[in-house]
This record gives C-alpha cells, structure tokens and sequence, in this order.
C-alpha cells in the first residue's frame, strides 16, 4: 500500500475492529467481500458496504455505509 492508501483507509469511517468488507451493488446486485486493508479494491464501484468483523463461528455485521465508488477519500476542509 502506498501512503495516500494508507491515510484514505485511516480516513475511512468504520467500527472499531472490522476485519473485513462487503459491498452489495444495487445495479447489478453482485457482490463483492475483501478484507479491510484492501478496501481499496471497491474503487469505481459503488454500492452499500457492510462491515464485518471474523470470528471463530463466521462473521457479526458492525455496520454499514454507502459508497460512491470514491478513492481515494478525500477529506473535506
């Protein structure tokens, strides 16, 4: 990861301890699950991303967002 990544992903708001992510697009309705430290392979892609965190018995859902495809993260000022 490059540094710009590295600060777009500390940028990036998400509960404490996700481990990974899913993205669900609502124009296609395929899906996509990565996890969190390669966030960045959603870029271009837009959709409602559920955040999740590993555990031994699966995954527990921490929270969602919607995304607009946007990357890096740019905040505002």
């Amino acid at each position: 990861m490059t540094g710009n990544s590295t600060q777009s992903l500390n940028s990036l708001k998400r509960p404490k301890g996700t481990t990974h992510a899913l993205i669900r697009c609502a124009a296609t309705r395929k899906r996509g699950f990565v996890a969190i430290k390669d966030f960045d392979c959603f870029q271009g892609v837009s959709g409602e991303v559920t955040f999740l965190k590993e555990t031994r018995k699966g995954y527990d859902e921490l929270g969602q967002m919607d995304f607009d495809g946007t990357w890096p993260i740019k905040e505002e000022e």
